[in-house]
């Protein structure tokens, strides 16, 4: 038997709220699903949470418009699976959400299973962009971002995924990394999923030879 799962719900809407929880408890992975309304109240539950596995968040709340609850939310939990359910589905928005760390954006005009399939993605430990999404930004829903963005890789990853970039650059393993970040095995392989997009590689040798050919490697690893 799998061991169950706890998933944060931010959502200021009571209606959309119990939907969501509705359709995180039909997916039968999660035995607790905390629903919070603002960031103020996310970040205390979190501080009270043991752990947590999933976190849906709106980018309209009272205490924090647009990006800024994707920005708090990765200081507060930056290694927790992140997907944004959002009513703004604008390109400028969808972009800036992945580039902070988020794994998922969701539109509120999507069916809810969409945001279903979105959520059984990034608990897999993959990146999810919708074919609705990747026509928005350009790009097909099985090439990278870093596709339609100019500017080095670099500027794309989170604080956290440049430091699992600098130590697997060092050579460690997926567990190295894990133990050296503390953080679980399975959050590893989440970050890297985002890095291998951005850098437009599918796997770990492939994104050793790219970061040498952009001269990353002794940039970002730490000189002895």
């Amino acid at each position: 038997m799998q061991p169950r799962k706890t998933a944060l719900l931010i959502d200021d809407h009571p209606i959309v709220a119990n939907a969501l929880s509705m359709g995180l408890k039909s997916l039968d992975v999660f035995n607790a699903i905390v629903v919070v309304a603002s960031i103020a109240q996310a970040r205390e539950k979190l501080q009270a949470l043991a752990s947590l596995h999933l976190i849906v968040v709106d980018l309209n709340l009272d205490d924090a418009c647009g990006t800024e609850a994707v920005e708090a939310l990765r200081q507060i939990a930056p290694d927790t699976p992140l997907v944004v359910f959002s009513a703004d589905d604008s390109p400028e928005i969808i972009r800036c959400v992945y580039r902070l760390g988020a794994q998922g954006f969701v539109s509120k005009s999507a069916d809810l299973s969409e945001l279903m399939q979105a959520i059984r993605t990034v608990l897999e430990g993959q990146l999810f962009i919708s074919p609705v999404t990747a026509r928005v930004l350009g790009f097909s829903a099985i090439s990278p971002p870093a596709s339609v963005e100019g500017g080095s890789p670099m500027d794309r990853l989170s604080p956290r995924q440049r430091q699992v970039l600098e130590h697997l650059l060092q050579g460690m393993t997926n567990k190295m990394i894990g133990d050296r970040l503390n953080m679980a095995e399975g959050t590893v392989k989440t970050h890297l999923s985002t890095i291998y997009r951005v850098f437009g590689v599918n796997s770990r040798a492939k994104l050793m030879l790219r970061a040498n050919a952009l001269g990353l490697a002794g940039e970002i690893t730490p000189r002895r």
